[in-house]
């Protein structure tokens, strides 16, 4: 009985015309389908694809195929072993680059916070089921020490029945949450913690030190930073600058940079600066804000 072959095409395509000469000349029977429902059933995306019997063929794996004849040359052991490895992960790049959102392209916890699809969330995506494999078994081996056995298996046998739920599970080196203090920031800006900003000595250098200090604190942990002194301080900078009763005088003209500007401008200017720059999408967060 003859292979059953299925070449899964578009007439847009330029590699599946060349696919479909080859398997002419060589005078390969072959049946040809253009059906978007069947070819989104079998989860290809990426055409052409050629199938062979139960194997589906790339367009590279496939045209080697028909110009080595019915040879079939087999792959080395070192090309299997990567395909068995990774070919997952590659499936699911190229599932994620059609999905219509970033949400629908998440096949492991997909996360409200995100709202666009682009490399940066794939590449958060990418990882998602390792992540959560990972974090398991530091939680499986803590509550086996503490425990024991039989309650770490109820845990993960709780978690695959959804009877419970916990949260975070694609961050397991990350803590989720924090509050910060700004105190030791007012003396030793980011110096502490790595950064090269010294003490911040105005309300300009308060408000962009400020921005630095919440991205390089996010850059630790997974969910959002919470800064409950930043208006306190932010009035002392304002203060300084300005007086006291900055506040009961927020039409008076000073001179800012050069230009002439009411103290209300200036405030609202830089407030804004801060809010703007907080609710950036960040990169080494998987594209989420960090506050």
């Amino acid at each position: 009985m003859g292979k059953q072959i299925i070449l899964y095409s578009s007439p847009s395509c330029p590699k599946c015309k060349i696919l479909e000469r080859k398997l002419v000349e060589k005078g390969i029977e072959f049946k040809k389908t253009y059906e978007l429902e069947e070819i989104q059933a079998r989860k290809i995306y990426s055409l052409p694809v050629l199938q062979i019997d139960e194997d589906f063929l790339t367009y590279a794996e496939a045209y080697q195929k028909i110009i080595n004849g019915e040879r079939w040359v087999k792959m080395s052991n070192l090309l299997l072993n990567y395909k068995e490895k990774y070919r997952s992960y590659v499936d699911f790049i190229n599932s994620y680059r059609v999905a219509s959102n970033a949400a629908s392209g998440s096949q492991v916890d997909s996360n409200a916070n995100v709202e666009n699809k682009n490399v940066t969330t794939c590449t958060g995506e990418l990882y998602k089921k390792d992540a959560i494999g990972i974090n398991r078994l530091l939680m499986i081996e803590k509550i086996t020490e503490l425990y024991g056995e039989e309650l770490a298996e109820e845990y993960i046998r709780s978690l695959d029945g959804h009877e419970i739920y916990r949260h975070d599970e694609t961050n397991p080196m990350l803590p989720y949450c924090v509050s910060i203090t700004m105190y030791p920031f007012l003396f030793d800006g980011l110096t502490n913690i790595g950064g090269l900003s010294t003490a911040p000595k105005n309300l300009d250098s308060f408000c962009g030190s400020f921005v630095n200090l919440v991205f390089a604190i996010a850059s630790q942990f997974a969910g959002a930073v919470s800064t409950p002194e930043f208006l306190m301080y932010m009035d002392y900078f304002i203060r300084k600058e300005y007086g006291d009763n900055y506040y009961l005088n927020p039409d008076v003209v000073v001179n800012a940079i050069g230009r002439k500007r009411t103290i209300h401008s200036i405030i609202h200017d830089k407030f804004s600066q801060v809010v703007y720059s907080l609710n950036q999408p960040a990169a080494a967060r998987n594209f989420q804000s960090v506050n």
